[in-house]
């Protein structure tokens, strides 16, 4: 599921960067042979997707901190047109009410669910994608995972073109 998540939120930022967005990451695993956690402040510039693909090649299955934590606790360093787009294999109560938080005092948030089941109701009006494990993330065009990834991709709401993912 690891390798599955940063996949996804590789090919965000991929997609990201193409749009001319501004692209950073943010996971809660820790940089290798460190106590501190994956980040990259979003930029454009052209080196910015190696710097973010860098980033999730280091993530691992060791997490330094709850992602909804970490959510909300960088969440007020943002940029305020910032998307925040959670891309994660497990969805739990405390990533839901986390997502609900950031998105009642005004953030625009986006869940990509890569769970065998999709995520629970109680999100409202956030913005959720659900890529079951059983459907490949990826495939040629016209297949019903790529129109799901596509549709996950293309929705992303960035008004100001400005986009940070979090990889739980």
């Amino acid at each position: 599921l690891l390798e599955r998540s940063v996949s996804v939120a590789g090919s965000i930022a991929n997609y990201g960067i193409q749009q001319g967005w501004g692209v950073g990451v943010y996971a809660n695993g820790s940089v290798p042979n460190a106590d501190q956690t994956i980040r990259v402040q979003p930029g454009r510039s052209p080196e910015q997707l190696a710097h973010v693909l860098e980033a999730l090649a280091a993530v691992t299955e060791f997490a330094t901190a709850s992602i909804e934590k970490m959510m909300l606790r960088t969440s007020p360093s943002l940029p305020w047109a910032s998307t925040i787009v959670l891309v994660t294999a497990v969805v739990t109560e405390e990533m839901m009410v986390a997502l609900v938080r950031l998105k009642e005092a005004g953030r625009r948030v986006v869940l990509i669910s890569l769970a065998d089941e999709p995520p629970p109701k109680g999100l409202g009006n956030i913005l959720s994608y659900h890529i079951p494990a059983n459907v490949p993330a990826f495939q040629e065009k016209g297949s019903m995972a790529s129109s799901i990834t596509e549709a996950a991709l293309s929705s992303i709401p960035t008004p100001e073109n400005s986009l940070r993912m979090v990889n739980g």
